[in-house]
């Protein structure tokens, strides 16, 4: 072994050592000091980008779910006023009944009919009733569309990617929602502008042409809210023609509606409050006698279907949130073994190069004692 002073090897090596095991004892105690297992983006980048993604499904989550809470509480208030209304239609056709009573006279069957008009007042009130300005029940037959269940990590969208092959003349047909949409085959770019520059632009988007293989990519567009595809690929023309198509991301929302009319439709006689001959029960100028016994069996009937539609929106609401929840849990574990600091693993880590770092000092120390030990021999 060689003696020197200006150079020190042994010195150099060991304070590049001391300096790792340093880093990673400041890194342990970092990371036990936040709870964070990734306390710089260089610790595992990776990781941090899927975290981003799960972080952003989780934000979503908890916003369908507040979606769904205050559909459900739509739906509650709407069945509050439809057994109102039914008790209300009770009334009436038990009124109806006694005004048909020939026993009854004049002044009985008026009063009858002006019972007969305040619960007519009644219902057109539970008509124009709102749950935070929106009106729970209309005439018109708009629904509404809410949100209910979000599943994964995907977001909104579906995307087919799709491989087409032909000769010239040959046609590529997308049925979409039960409509035929034929082209043209040519290269999977000239495809791809084709269908972009059609009607189906407002429903999905195509894109990421690739020639070289014969395939481009549909992605679904908010369309009328859903973002399902909902199309099959065929090709007619020569025998070389071909088509199949593969599934490479999924719809993760799913939409509920939450019916409004039905009860108060005006549109179709035998339909809501409306009898088969026309006669309307809101229609406060007709008396008991405008109408027939049948009618408020009709009435009725239309109110407890209107119930039915509602307990099966609520039924499949609460089951979607259900699903929300599960999924909400599973995300937030992902979530959490990614970026969550492992204490019991983390601990015995900081012991580890604690020690490391000691050791390293100490060799350190003696290291720099060789310089030392050459100058005894000038002694």
């Amino acid at each position: 072994m060689s003696f020197i002073i200006n150079s020190n090897g042994f010195q150099a090596q060991t304070a590049s050592y001391l300096k790792q095991n340093f880093s990673r004892l400041n890194t342990s105690l970092a990371r036990l000091g936040s709870g964070d297992r990734i306390v710089k983006i260089q610790d595992d980048s990776a990781a941090i980008s899927v975290s981003k993604k799960i972080s952003s499904a989780i934000t979503r989550n908890k916003r369908v779910q507040e979606i769904a809470g205050n559909a459900i509480g739509f739906l509650k208030l709407q069945q509050g006023a439809l057994q109102e209304i039914q008790k209300t239609i009770d009334r009436m056709s038990e009124l109806k009944a006694m005004s048909v009573d020939v026993t009854q006279n004049a002044n009985d069957i008026n009063n009858y009919n002006a019972e007969f008009h305040e619960l007519q007042q009644h219902l057109r009130g539970v008509r124009d009733l709102k749950f935070n300005s929106t009106n729970v029940f209309v005439t018109e037959g708009r629904d509404i569309q809410m949100l209910s269940t979000e599943v994964g990590e995907q977001g909104d969208t579906q995307i087919d990617r799709v491989y087409v092959s032909g000769n010239a003349g040959d046609k590529l047909t997308l049925k979409v929602d039960g409509s035929n949409f034929t082209f043209d085959i040519g290269t999977a770019t000239e495809i791809q502008d084709d269908i972009n520059a059609s009607n189906l632009g407002d429903i999905f988007l195509a894109k990421n042409a690739d020639d070289g293989n014969g395939f481009f990519e549909l992605e679904a567009k908010k369309y009328n809210n859903r973002y399902s595809l909902n199309a099959e690929y065929s090709v007619s023309g020569s025998a070389a023609a071909s088509v199949n198509s593969a599934t490479i991301q999924k719809s993760s929302i799913v939409h509920v509606n939450l019916s409004r009319e039905g009860v108060f439709r005006t549109d179709t006689p035998g339909g809501g409050l409306i009898a088969e001959n026309g006669s309307d029960l809101l229609d406060i100028t007709k008396t008991l006698a405008d109408y027939d016994v049948s009618d408020f069996i009709n009435y009725t009937q239309n109110t407890s279907t209107a119930q039915a539609d509602n307990g099966a929106e609520i039924s499949r609401l609460m089951a979607s949130n259900l699903v929300l929840e599960s999924n909400f849990g599973n995300l937030r574990g992902a979530v959490s073994r990614l970026n969550d600091v492992d204490y019991a693993k983390e601990t015995t880590a900081m012991a580890k190069w604690n020690i490391l770092y000691k050791s390293s000092t100490s060799m350190l120390a003696q290291a720099n004692t060789n310089p030392q030990l050459a100058m005894t021999l000038l002694a």
